[in-house]
């Protein structure tokens, strides 16, 4: 089952505690600096929330104009994410000198206790980040941005982003930490 923002939906998917999401693609979302609570999660949004599953899913060319284009998970805990590709997502600045110039996390951008990535495929995602006067751009995690999380058994490739590319192009194996 596809949910496709069209472009035009913010955060196509907010998630909610003690819930499970299973088999959906979640495309074409968008998140801008001015949707609240800000510019993040364009494919799914998740703030403070627990007992979390998202299994079996793609997220494919979703937007955000700061953190995690595919997804955004903040404060999160007891987070599964299993079996997922998230393909061609962004996290781009947005041109506009009042908001946020560094984004990060392509991909997904989470952090939480108890979050574990496993056999997930990271590919062709990117977080750009825009010029200030004379100052080169700067970017966190094409593929990945991430703290208090194990990834397993993933793939990264062709992932990339202007200065930190965490996780840019690296597999993963089986029960390899990830030292995230």
């Amino acid at each position: 089952t596809a949910l496709d923002g069209e472009d035009m939906t913010i955060h196509v998917v907010i998630g909610e505690s003690n819930t499970r999401l299973d088999g959906f693609t979640i495309t074409r979302g968008m998140a801008y600096p001015w949707d609240l609570p800000f510019g993040a999660g364009g494919g799914m949004f998740i703030e403070t929330r627990s007992n979390i599953t998202i299994a079996n899913c793609v997220f494919d060319s979703n937007f955000a104009s700061e953190f995690g284009g595919g997804l955004y998970a903040s404060s999160v805990s007891n987070v599964t994410i299993d079996n997922c590709s998230f393909i061609n997502n962004r996290a781009e600045a947005f041109e506009e000198p009042d908001f946020w110039d560094e984004p990060s996390g392509g991909g997904m951008n989470i952090s939480g206790s108890s979050v574990t990535i496993t056999n997930c495929d990271f590919s062709s995602n990117r977080a750009i980040g825009m010029w200030s006067g004379s100052n080169p751009p700067f970017s966190f995690g094409g593929a990945l941005s991430a703290g208090g999380v194990t990834v397993s058994g993933s793939t990264f490739s062709f992932n990339e982003a202007f200065s930190a590319a965490l996780l840019g192009n690296k597999q993963i194996k089986p029960g390899e930490d990830s030292g995230i």
